[in-house]
C-alpha cells in the first residue's frame, strides 16, 4: 500500500472528480482529504443512508483536523451514537486527526485509522490516481467503473 496513489496529496493537485449518478458521500468532499477519509470511517460496518443524515452536523462540529483534535471525544461519540460503535468511531476520528496535521506522514495508508476502502476512495477522490486502484468496496467500485467508462470526460 505504498503505491503513488496512496501519496500526500500535493498542493498543487487539481483532480475534481466528476460527479456520478452514484451520488457517494466522498463526491462532495474531495476537495478536503481529511473528510473523504472521515466519512470513510464513518461508513464502516455502516451505510450511507445511516451516515448521510448526521453529516451536516458532523462537519458543523468538526469542519476539519485541526478542530476536530480540540472537540471533546465524548462529544463526537454522542453524535456519531446512531452508527453504532460510537466510542471506537471517536477515538479512531480524533486519533486520525491528530496524526494527519503532522508533516511527515507520505502514505495516507501510514495514517491510523485508513484500511484499503479509506486508502482507495483517498486516491479516487483525493489525488485523481483512480486508474492505479481496484476497490473493494461495493459503492466504491460503482464510482471506479463509473470513471473507467470515461462518458464523465465528454459530458
Amino acid at each position: 500500500m505504498r503505491d503513488v496513489a496512496y501519496l500526500r496529496r500535493r498542493p498543487n493537485n487539481r483532480w475534481i472528480p466528476p460527479k456520478s449518478p452514484h451520488e457517494l458521500l466522498q463526491e462532495s468532499h474531495y476537495h478536503d482529504p481529511w473528510r473523504v477519509l472521515v466519512i470513510c470511517m464513518l461508513l464502516n460496518c455502516t451505510s450511507g443512508g445511516q451516515v448521510r443524515p448526521i453529516l451536516n452536523d458532523f462537519f458543523t462540529l468538526c469542519p476539519d483536523a485541526k478542530t476536530t483534535t480540540n472537540v471533546d471525544q465524548e462529544e463526537i461519540a454522542h453524535l456519531t451514537r446512531s452508527l453504532g460503535f460510537k466510542n471506537t468511531r471517536a477515538e479512531k476520528i480524533k486519533r486520525l486527526s491528530e496524526i494527519y496535521l503532522e508533516e511527515d506522514w507520505t502514505h495516507v495508508t501510514f495514517l491510523p485509522g485508513v484500511g484499503k476502502y479509506a486508502a482507495d476512495a483517498y486516491a479516487i477522490f483525493c489525488t485523481g490516481r483512480w486508474d492505479r486502484v481496484v476497490p473493494e468496496d461495493h459503492m466504491l467500485t460503482r464510482y471506479w467503473e463509473f470513471l473507467r467508462r470515461g462518458r464523465w470526460i465528454i459530458e
